[in-house]
């Protein structure tokens, strides 16, 4: 299985506060062009477009470290380059008063999510 490294390249207090979602740093979100976008659903946002949580569609609860779909060999560059590349838009990090914000990195966010 593959271990999400996610070490955030600027350091500081990054999130005050861990979010209440699924140990995958994935669910809940669409992929399109680069960025994530928070769907308040069961989105898979690896799997690109508006493609529902296989876990979940399977009656399983959506956890990165069980993703076989993903979370493999295969995946690991593409992955990778996600998570350098990407940034996500979470609804709860979304900063308060303001109608448009830069996102945070994808590695952040996993760094959040998998309380590395």
């Amino acid at each position: 299985m593959l271990a999400i490294t996610a070490i955030e390249r600027n350091p500081k207090n990054f999130f005050a506060h861990a979010p209440t979602r699924p140990s995958c740093p994935f669910y809940g979100f669409v992929r399109m062009a680069g960025i994530l976008v928070d769907c308040h659903g069961n989105g898979c946002g690896i799997a690109g477009g508006h493609r529902p949580c296989a876990m979940e569609m399977e009656n399983d609860t959506p956890e990165w470290k069980d993703c076989g779909r993903f979370n493999n060999e295969e995946g690991h560059g593409f992955i990778e380059k996600m998570l350098d590349t990407c940034k996500i838009f979470p609804e709860e990090l979304k900063p308060r008063d303001s109608s448009a914000w830069e996102g945070v990195s994808l590695r952040g966010w996993c760094q959040l999510i998998m309380r590395e």
